[in-house]
């Protein structure tokens, strides 16, 4: 299956996953302190691509601590399997002593994107939620 084969960029102090026709960008970037997901996701196994970015995100969060960190997910679409990986990210991020801001952007098109994204509010009411309203996902 092709999209696996998306480059990866692994490295201490991020990690990239350039966009696929599958799969989105995913940067978190410690240098800079973004840490972003653009795109859409409609892949079979999402385990099998998304962990690597899990398990670094994890580790980050194990190292000395920081006191809050900034996500953007700009979404176009994602399939339900996707919204597993979301919540694995967003389970690590409120088990961690760090204050997680979410800025998850709704495109009026997308009939299900600010639902999606309340529920997980619900789900993780210790995460700050910022919804932003745009006409485009990029």
């Amino acid at each position: 299956m092709k999209y696996y084969t998306k480059q990866q960029i692994v490295m201490q102090n991020r990690f990239f996953m350039q966009e696929g026709e599958h799969t989105p960008c995913i940067d978190f970037n410690l240098e800079t302190m973004t840490f972003r997901i653009e795109g859409s996701s409609f892949v079979e196994f999402p385990s099998v691509i998304y962990s690597k970015a899990i398990n670094w995100l994890e580790a980050f969060l194990k190292s000395p601590p920081i006191s809050s960190l900034q996500l953007t997910l700009k979404l176009s679409y994602f399939n339900t399997k996707f919204r597993y990986v979301l919540f694995d990210i967003f389970t690590v991020l409120s088990q961690k002593q760090v204050k997680a801001i979410i800025n998850w952007y709704i495109t009026p098109d997308i009939t299900d994107s600010k639902e999606d994204g309340e529920f997980f509010h619900e789900c993780f009411p210790e995460l700050e939620f910022h919804f932003i309203e745009s006409h485009a996902t990029r």
